[in-house]
Formats: C-alpha cells, sequence, structure tokens
C-alpha cells in the first residue's frame, strides 16, 4: 500500500520505476537510519529516509521509463532493376487500436520477392512508422529501411 500511494505521481510504471523505488527505499532508509542515529531518533530516520528514498527513486527510475527507445538508423541496399508495382492487399481488422498496419513491399532477395503487410504493435503510444520505401538513385533503387519515429 506504502508502494502504491509513493507511486502515485509516476504517471507510467515500468522495471525502472519499480527498480528506482526499490532501491531508493534501501538507500533512504539507511541512510535516514545513520542520521536519526546521530539524533536519537533512528526508527524515525529510518521510516522518514525509506519514504523519501523510495520517491526520489521512484521518480529517476520513472523518467527512464519515459524515454523512448531510439530507433536504428535506417539502412541502405542499392538494386539496378526496379521493383515492381505495389501488390494490392486486402487489410484485416487491427488486433488492438495500439497497432499499425505496416504495408507489403517488395524485397531484393536476387529476385523480387512480395513481402505481405502486417499490424504490429506500437512500442509507446506516440510513436509513428516510417514505412520502407524504394527510391531511384544513380543508376538503380535505393532501399531505405522503415523505422519508427
Amino acid at each position: 500500500m506504502l508502494a502504491a500511494v509513493l507511486l502515485a505521481g509516476c504517471d507510467t510504471m515500468g522495471p525502472n520505476t519499480e527498480r528506482g523505488a526499490v532501491i531508493g527505499t534501501g538507500v533512504g532508509a539507511l541512510g535516514g537510519a545513520i542520521i536519526g542515529h546521530q539524533s536519537g531518533r533512528s526508527l524515525e530516520g529510518l521510516g522518514i529516509g525509506a519514504a523519501a528514498g523510495a520517491v526520489a527513486g521512484a521518480l529517476i527510475g520513472n523518467a527512464a521509463d519515459r524515454t523512448p527507445p531510439q530507433s536504428p538508423p535506417p539502412t541502405v541496399v542499392t538494386v539496378v532493376p526496379a521493383p515492381p508495382p505495389a501488390q494490392t492487399q486486402f487489410v484485416p481488422v487491427a488486433p488492438s487500436p495500439s497497432y499499425v498496419w505496416i504495408p507489403g513491399y517488395w524485397n531484393w532477395q536476387g529476385a523480387w520477392v512480395w513481402v505481405p503487410g502486417a499490424w504490429i504493435a506500437r512500442p509507446r503510444p506516440d510513436a509513428v512508422w516510417v514505412p520502407a520505401h524504394w527510391t531511384r538513385a544513380g543508376g538503380g533503387w535505393v532501399w531505405v529501411s522503415a523505422y519508427w519515429q
């Protein structure tokens, strides 16, 4: 129950938030006990230090949980023959509102191979999918990989 009260100000709850609260509680309790011992109030110092440490640790961990993961930089592949036109695909119903439709595309594997589209879960609610595509460059076609923004 104390943990629920202490973490109420966190807008997300992830592993770093929980780990920060646990570690902060231990460090805060130790520091509070040492300070409390000096004043003859070890138990009060222990409790106050544990609570303050839990809040500080949870808030620091919560900031780490809210940091969006970085997408790898797009990779580039060059092919000489032009890709065929995109195929028409039936798009089924999304499994959940948190999923994004990734359209199908032509992949070069020594010959053109169609890769069908699929639903994938967003890595975070505000993530935007930037689709892969072929673009003309020089004497061929350049593949620009997809990524999350």
